[in-house]
C-alpha cells in the first residue's frame, strides 16, 4: 500500500517522503533507483555542458515561494545553476557531489527570473527549435562528410 499525503504541511511533506522511500520493495522500484541516479548524473553532464556554451554561473538557491520548503532537500542542493540562454533564464539545482563539474563557474548573487520547472522545458524544446545560427551565432558549422555510394 503506497501512503497517502495528509496534507501540505512541511511534516507531512517530510513524512510522506520517508514513507516514499522507505516502501521502495519490488524488483522494479529497486531496479529504478540507480538507473534514476544514472539519469540525473547524466543530466547533470549535460547542464555542465551548457554552462560551457553560454553564459553561466553559480548561485544560492532560493526558495521559491510558490512551493513549501523541505529541508531535506537542503542536505543534497544548497546551490544552483544559472544558464542565460537565447530562449532565457535556465535553473538547475546543484548537488554537492556534481560540483566538481561546475568548478569552471564564478559564484554571484541570484538573478533568478521566478521560471518553473515547466518553464524551463519550454525554453529548451525553444532552443531545440531555434536554428543553428540563432542559437550559436559564432559557431563554425559542422563538417560533413557525404556517403559513397551504398552506404547509408
Amino acid at each position: 500500500m503506497r501512503p497517502k499525503l495528509k496534507s501540505s504541511s512541511l511534516a507531512d511533506l517530510e513524512e510522506f517522503a520517508r514513507q516514499m522511500n522507505r516502501n521502495i520493495k519490488t524488483r522494479q522500484e529497486r531496479a529504478e533507483a540507480p538507473r534514476e541516479r544514472r539519469y540525473q548524473a547524466e543530466r547533470d553532464k549535460l547542464v555542465a555542458v551548457l554552462s560551457k556554451i553560454f553564459p553561466a554561473h553559480i548561485t544560492p538557491m532560493i526558495e521559491d515561494p510558490r512551493t513549501p520548503a523541505i529541508p531535506a532537500l537542503k542536505k543534497s542542493f544548497s546551490e544552483s545553476v544559472c544558464i542565460h540562454t537565447p530562449a532565457g533564464q535556465m535553473a538547475w539545482a546543484l548537488p554537492f557531489d556534481r560540483e566538481h563539474l561546475f568548478a569552471h563557474l564564478e559564484r554571484s548573487a541570484s538573478d533568478w527570473d521566478g521560471h518553473t520547472a515547466s518553464t524551463r522545458n519550454a525554453r529548451l524544446d525553444k532552443l531545440i527549435a531555434m536554428p543553428r545560427e540563432e542559437l550559436l551565432p559564432t559557431a563554425p558549422a559542422p563538417r560533413r562528410r557525404k556517403l559513397g555510394k551504398g552506404k547509408k
